[in-house]
């Protein structure tokens, strides 16, 4: 048949001739359409945390370490003469504690939020709803130790400082005559401290010197007797007689004890006897334990001195 005979496709034909092609011919296929999927939520971005209010009388650039806070430690401070206070802050709850106190020192004062001492003192500090805006209280120094009588008690490495604050605590309630901490490897003197001595920082005078050895020796000139608390201690501590009527008493961190150079400059080394079952005491309790017997045996000794005294007066 010619060539010119051939039918033509009938309307509504489907010839590949009438389709796009692809490769090597093959009909190309309509990209699809994505159906839409559920509808995506999203949680709402999270609010950033309050900062603590700085529009009263707390500066931009005061920092935690310049805040004394909890009931105690603010008492404590407020009535400690040598301690400037620049500003308090409190909650409307605590307000009737302290307005007498603002009233009749005339210091500046703002009613806060809880919330705003949160943010103010950041996490872990227990305020209490009062926080005390202060200078760092003044510490002696080894020339200032020169004045030092009665049971002094020198901190070896310890710093932490709620054992440490422990400690000082201790030292107020049995009357020792003040704490010596060195310039390094000791807890900052600031509101945590002032939290965890109950306030004691206040009462009791602090030092702070550069060489633990050096000082044990103006001590020794000074009329005090060298006593290093370790757990191979060469006298047990309720036998120990006191050959002096001044007592440093030296306590050194959990971990290593007084150090070796220390302890070779106390005069007498004491132990805490404990049973056999038990490891070791906290730092803090052996203080409390020791500054109890250090106290006893000089009252006893001095008491003795002065009834000898009186009977060749």
């Amino acid at each position: 048949m010619p060539a010119s005979s051939r039918r033509a496709p009938s309307r509504g034909s489907t010839a590949s001739a009438a389709r796009p092609s692809g490769k090597n011919g093959a009909p190309t296929r309509k990209p699809r359409t994505p159906s839409p999927g559920p509808e995506r939520r999203f949680a709402p971005t999270a609010p950033a945390p309050r900062k603590a209010e700085r529009s009263g009388p707390i500066p931009p650039s005061a920092r935690r370490d310049d805040f004394i806070y909890g009931v105690h430690p603010v008492q404590a401070a407020l009535d400690n003469p040598n301690r400037i206070k620049k500003a308090i802050l409190f909650t409307p709850q605590k307000q009737k504690l302290f307005q007498s106190y603002v009233e009749e020192n005339d210091i500046k004062a703002q009613t806060v939020s809880a919330k705003d001492l949160d943010a103010l003192l950041g996490e872990g500090a227990t305020h209490q709803g009062v926080a005390l805006y202060t200078r760092p209280l003044a510490l002696g120094d080894e020339t200032d130790l020169r004045k030092a009588k009665g049971l002094l008690v020198i901190l070896d490495n310890i710093t932490d400082p709620h054992n440490a604050g422990a400690i000082i605590r201790s030292c107020a309630a049995f009357g020792a005559s003040g704490v010596v901490f060195q310039e390094k490897n000791s807890p900052p003197i600031n509101g945590t401290l002032a939290k965890t001595s109950a306030g004691a920082i206040e009462t009791i005078p602090l030092y702070k010197v550069s060489n633990l050895s050096r000082t044990t020796s103006t001590l020794r000139r000074n009329g005090f007797q060298i006593a290093a608390l370790a757990a191979d201690g060469e006298t047990d501590l309720h036998r120990f007689q006191p050959e002096a009527k001044n007592i440093a008493l030296i306590l050194g961190s959990e971990s290593d004890g007084v150090r070796e150079g220390v302890l070779e400059k106390s005069d007498v080394t004491l132990n805490i006897p404990i049973i056999e079952t038990a490891d070791s005491l906290n730092v803090s309790n052996a203080a409390a334990v020791a500054l109890y017997e250090c106290r006893r045996h000089l009252l006893n000794k001095n008491r003795a001195r002065a009834i000898k005294e009186s009977l060749y007066l």
